[in-house]
């Protein structure tokens, strides 16, 4: 049997454009363009991506809609790859896809490195692109309008899909109240594929009106889902949503895919793979209103959390003057966690208000010592862990590492190696060396707020860029009565 052929192809990815695609196709159905499109999901015959493969194949136009991640995080080195993926026959596809992932899991084994769900797949938005440009189809990419942070014709793309900034894009603005039919009209021009107007000539007007209005009926319902859906937060509110929705049931799908995926069996890694330090897994209780924003967030959190092991040393100094100056022999008497990092303001902005604002890799600050604490216990809600400020026992026990040593500073007894001081201002979280203990920026930066039985003492670890040399040592401890640009939090978790 023939199979159907379609000459509008729409390539999106899943997790970044997915409603702009179902959109998109709803509003070329409506201008003409009835079973003349392939999407993804309808009408798949056979294997899956050799179905593509051959639509693909057999299309005119190739339209990608673009989101800005979509071609972010794309591997440069694995363009020769998709070359010759982009250009075998559809009988040869499934051996060279075979041994393109068997090499891939081979690499990872070699650098050490776990195999990740990534691995097993091959990345179809890229070989589509790749594929469509050799073939010669007539490519219409449709991509967000210029921004700050995101500019089309300077994106840095791997020599497969290099030829794609080559095309003259029709750009959108990627806003909540945005509609694609604003920018319809210039994908139409951009067409080859002729409308099919029989339809409209056997019908009646009355049929034409019906579909004018069922169109407008479908958009209504469209921007109304569309307005809930980036509402929904928890995973119970997708749960709920994706019985009722018409436009948004594979969005909701892959989002509860990925709370579980988050959240895995509830024992997740208390150091990431990445870090050398002691490696353990640790129970989370997570809250049912945590949002997959924060439970990212929270799970970088735990991952960079450094196992600290129980014991005695010395503590204060007699070369370094501060309030607690006088050396004493000190116990921490339970094994506990620290933060690799200082907190930073998008992680805080994250937690307390479900908002990605704030630079990542900048530490939080203008936060006082109650704040701190409102922070923690919201930590403890969604986690169920006992997470804490650290004592300025436990933070001087880790900063003081190796104990046989005692560094002047966490990790040197130079402060240029491991400290930012002296300056106008903090830097990028983890730019110095860090201790023996993998701890970064103890020394210097932004000085750290520590928890104290006294509520009228709230001490201050660390220093901060403000300091001078003898502010930042291990030993110096000072006090602070409220909120100030130079002092910020890391997290202490025993277990």
């Amino acid at each position: 049997m023939k199979r159907k052929q379609y000459p509008i192809f729409i390539s999106y990815r899943h997790s970044d454009t997915a409603d702009k695609a179902e959109h998109l196709l709803s509003l070329l159905e409506a201008a003409g363009y009835k079973n003349q499109v392939s999407f993804d999901r309808e009408n798949l015959d056979g294997r899956f991506d050799l179905e593509i493969l051959r639509r693909l194949d057999t299309c005119t136009d190739f339209i990608i809609i673009l989101g800005t991640e979509t071609l972010a995080h794309i591997n440069d080195e694995e363009f020769e790859w998709y070359e010759q993926l982009a250009t075998c026959n559809i009988d040869s596809f499934p051996t060279l896809e075979n041994k393109f992932l068997a090499k891939k899991c081979i690499q990872r084994k070699e650098s050490g490195k776990e195999s990740r769900e990534a691995d097993k797949h091959i990345d179809f938005v890229r070989l589509e692109i790749a594929r469509a440009i050799v073939g010669g189809k007539n490519v219409i990419p449709v991509v967000p309008v210029n921004t700050d942070e995101y500019n089309f014709d300077d994106l840095s793309l791997p020599k497969d899909i290099q030829m794609l900034k080559k095309y003259q894009a029709v750009k959108y603005q990627d806003s909540k109240n945005f509609l694609f039919k604003d920018v319809l009209d210039r994908i139409l021009k951009k067409l080859k594929t002729p409308i099919k107007y029989h339809l409209l000539k056997i019908g009646s007007i009355s049929l034409f009106v019906l579909l004018v209005l069922l169109s407008a009926i479908s958009l209504v319902k469209w921007s109304s889902e569309k307005t809930l859906f980036h509402q929904l937060k928890t995973q119970t509110d997708f749960e709920r949503f994706i019985n009722g929705t018409w436009f948004f049931t594979s969005q909701c799908s892959d989002s509860i895919r990925l709370f579980h995926g988050l959240k895995g069996t509830n024992y997740i890694p208390i150091n990431d793979s990445e870090n050398t330090g002691r490696k353990d897994s640790i129970l989370v209780r997570w809250d049912d209103k945590c949002s997959l924003n924060q439970i990212r967030a929270l799970r970088r959190i735990i991952n960079n959390m450094m196992f600290i092991p129980k014991g005695s040393f010395t503590m204060g100094s007699v070369r370094i003057e501060g309030h607690l100056n006088t050396p004493h022999l000190a116990n921490i008497t339970s094994d506990f966690y620290l933060g690799k990092f200082e907190v930073s303001e998008r992680e805080w902005s994250t937690i307390m208000n479900n908002s990605i604002d704030g630079r990542e890799e900048m530490p939080k600050t203008g936060i006082s010592w109650d704040d701190c604490i409102e922070y923690i216990n919201a930590l403890r809600v969604m986690t169920g862990m006992k997470f804490s400020m650290p004592t300025e026992e436990q933070w001087e026990y880790a900063a003081s590492f190796p104990l046989n040593e005692t560094p002047l500073y966490a990790g040197s007894n130079n402060p240029d190696d491991v400290a930012v001081y002296n300056a106008n201002a903090p830097q990028r979280i983890g730019t110095k060396k860090p201790n023996e203990r993998e701890l970064y920026d103890l020394s210097g930066n932004v000085a750290e707020w520590c928890y104290s039985d006294d509520i009228g003492k709230k001490p201050i670890r660390g220093g901060s860029f403000l300091s001078s040399a003898d502010e930042i040592t291990v030993t110096f401890s000072d006090k602070a009565a409220g909120k100030s640009d130079a002092i910020g939090l890391r997290l202490s978790l025993i277990k």
